[in-house]
């Protein structure tokens, strides 16, 4: 599924994104994450030994919102996007990092990504507002 301009350009400045994933017994488990485009595809990080790690690799499908909220309501806007986690290895993986160093430069110092898995959201559905 292709993103407009208009959403790959608000996804291209959103600086966190809720991650909803699924736990085996099915139960939800909604976290933020930094999202990245590389190009129009989305990638995130998942820390090991998290729970949204577990999850998305027993369930990958996914949500994400991104949003940015006003107090004028009208002036809202946001996104959900559904989607199934992909995950990313060798060059993939090592471009997606570069990719996720360079916009949020505090990964590298305080939460690198070294052993940590990210993932590619291939998507399904993406819905706007706003945007």
């Amino acid at each position: 599924m292709a993103l407009t301009e208009a959403q790959t350009e608000f996804l291209r400045w959103a600086r966190v994104a809720r991650l909803a994933t699924a736990a085996a017994d099915g139960s939800p488990h909604v976290v933020p994450v930094c999202p990245v485009l590389d190009g129009s595809e989305l990638v995130v990080a998942l820390e090991a030994g998290s729970a949204k790690l577990r999850n998305a690799r027993g369930e990958p499908r996914v949500a994400l919102v991104v949003d940015d909220y006003r107090e004028d309501w009208g002036a809202n806007a946001g996104l959900v996007l559904w989607g199934r986690a992909r995950f990313l290895e060798g060059d993939a993986w090592i471009r997606a990092r570069g990719l996720l160093y360079e916009k949020f430069t505090q990964y590298e110092s305080l939460a690198p990504i070294e052993r940590d898995s990210i993932a590619a959201i291939d998507l399904d559905h993406v819905a706007s507002w706003g945007v």
